[in-house]
């Protein structure tokens, strides 16, 4: 399957035709046999609903990552306009920088810069705050900002990073949060 799959990468994609079928279909089927063997190594079963949420929570980073990039501490510092990589992290254990481990390093999302002046948004750390205040790790606040909310309408708080919006989003998740609590 590999061997075809390889193939067919060298085939150019056509909307809806066999051939992308065919790729779809080993890709998926590769996932299935790579998802089985993991969890054949593990010792204990894995329940659906655990298994379920990691695959949700992929897809949102996968999501982030399309949208607005997941930056590493060089790219971070590259629009902070710091020379130094540990620049990034040191933000980020501050409580200044949202930033979530992924693949053993650490990523940044990229909607919490304002990129034209070369600036985190000035949200990011009153919001770290109030996620702490809330038990809310820097993770759980990603995945917040990711997720459509009532509170804007069915809009996502991505959609409102904007420093404009800033007050408005810092109150949004004062009211989400609080519920919980």
């Amino acid at each position: 399957a590999y061997v075809v799959l390889n193939q067919l990468d060298c085939v150019p994609r056509r909307s809806g035709g066999l051939l992308d079928t065919l790729r779809d279909a080993l890709v998926f089927r590769g996932a299935v046999n790579a998802h089985e063997d993991v969890l054949a190594t593990l010792p204990t079963l894995v329940d659906p609903a655990v298994a379920r949420a990691a695959q949700a929570t992929e897809v949102m980073w996968r999501q982030v990552e399309s949208e607005f990039d997941l930056l590493s501490s060089a790219e971070v510092g590259e629009i902070l306009g710091a020379s130094n990589r540990a620049y990034a992290s040191s933000l980020r254990k501050r409580g200044e920088l949202l930033g979530m481990q992924r693949k053993n390093a650490y990523v940044f999302p990229g909607f919490q810069f304002d990129r034209a002046a070369g600036k985190i948004r000035s949200w990011v750390k009153p919001l770290l705050k109030l996620a702490a205040e809330h038990e809310r790790s820097a993770t759980d606040a990603i995945a917040w900002i990711m997720s459509p909310t009532t509170y804007l309408g069915g809009d996502r708080p991505a959609d409102h990073v904007a420093d404009s919006d800033a007050e408005r989003l810092l109150s949004v998740a004062e009211r989400a949060w609080g519920v919980d609590g």
